[in-house]
């Protein structure tokens, strides 16, 4: 019978990236979460998993992104859920609320209210003043300053910080070798090309085989691949591309180019992510106005009120 190396157990001191083989070779985990955002890396990520662990359960979960989130998501996922059998898909929107307090930056503190259902209530419905439920609501929290590439406080507090709130919450269910997974990439940005494939995620409760507690792995078995592999991947499991990408102009054909720049495609998640390319937005502002449009020109009004520039890139300038 093989040895697992979480039957010695492994101290959460060691570095899971530095024994990536013998990881891949010998890890069985007791549940696996995928993180999903509908986009081509995270539909990849969800294919390897069930190509690696054809039998186990898998349950992927969404950040649900209210007033930002593509429209279309929640059904793509679902379907992925239905090609991939044996998944239960989890989505869950983060609702804060201002404690009262200031940060040390000069914004307004805030504290996890709750994980809301979206699968059992739809989005979260909270109108109190103290109530932070939408990105919009997460920037007037910070003084009407955006998300920057150095400071991604949506990312943080609407993606990471709920991810880990909901996994703390499941751990009776997540067994001694949890795993989660999502689909970050080296060739996607600078930044993304110091990820880790492993690393430690966050520590759970202590338990009779490890006293001391145990820990999320958290890997990311796409990370070396390119565009056109992981878009490969998931034409080749017969599911079909979030139709967001054509909406903003990506075909098929410029996807699966391997010589295509990384930095040139659509994004998806956000609508209007700060690092979107405005001639993709453009374009799905042409093809779909009255789809599209109410969030552009959020983003547009904000700009106006605010002196502020939304994406990265300059002001919106799609008409």
């Amino acid at each position: 019978m093989q040895t697992s190396m979480f039957d010695m157990p492994w101290p959460l001191s060691m570095n899971p990236n530095r024994n990536i083989d013998l990881l891949l070779a010998t890890y069985e985990p007791t549940s696996i979460w995928i993180s999903v955002s509908g986009g081509i890396d995270s539909d990849a990520t969800a294919i390897w998993a069930r190509q690696r662990w054809p039998d186990l359960p898998l349950v992927l979960w969404h950040a649900y992104l209210a007033e930002m989130d593509w429209p279309q998501t929640q059904d793509h996922l679902e379907h992925l859920a239905i090609a991939l059998g044996n998944c239960r898909l989890m989505i869950r929107q983060a609702v804060y609320e201002r404690s009262g307090g200031i940060t040390p930056g000069g914004h307004a503190s805030l504290r996890l209210r709750r994980s809301h259902d979206v699968d059992k209530f739809g989005p979260a419905t909270d109108s109190d003043s103290a109530a932070v439920k939408t990105l919009w609501d997460l920037v007037a929290a910070r003084s009407n300053m955006p998300p920057t590439s150095g400071i991604r406080y949506c990312t943080k507090y609407l993606k990471g910080q709920l991810c880990d709130h909901d996994l703390r919450s499941h751990r009776n269910e997540l067994g001694n070798r949890p795993i989660l997974l999502s689909g970050e990439r080296w060739a996607e940005s600078s930044k993304r090309a110091d990820v880790l494939h492993a690393e430690w995620r966050i520590p759970l409760q202590p338990s009779r085989r490890r006293p001391d507690g145990h820990a999320v792995l958290w890997m990311r078995p796409v990370v070396d691949l390119a565009l056109y592999q992981v878009t490969r991947m998931v034409l080749n499991a017969g599911i079909s591309p979030h139709s967001g990408y054509e909406l903003q102009g990506e075909t098929l054909a410029a996807m699966l180019d391997p010589y295509r720049p990384e930095r040139g495609r659509a994004r998806l998640s956000c609508v209007t992510c700060i690092f979107s390319n405005q001639t993709h937005l453009q374009h799905a502002y042409n093809t779909a106005p009255d789809l599209i449009g109410q969030y552009i020109d959020r983003a547009k009004d904000f700009e106006m009120a605010t002196g502020y520039t939304w994406q990265q890139a300059g002001p919106l300038l799609i008409h």
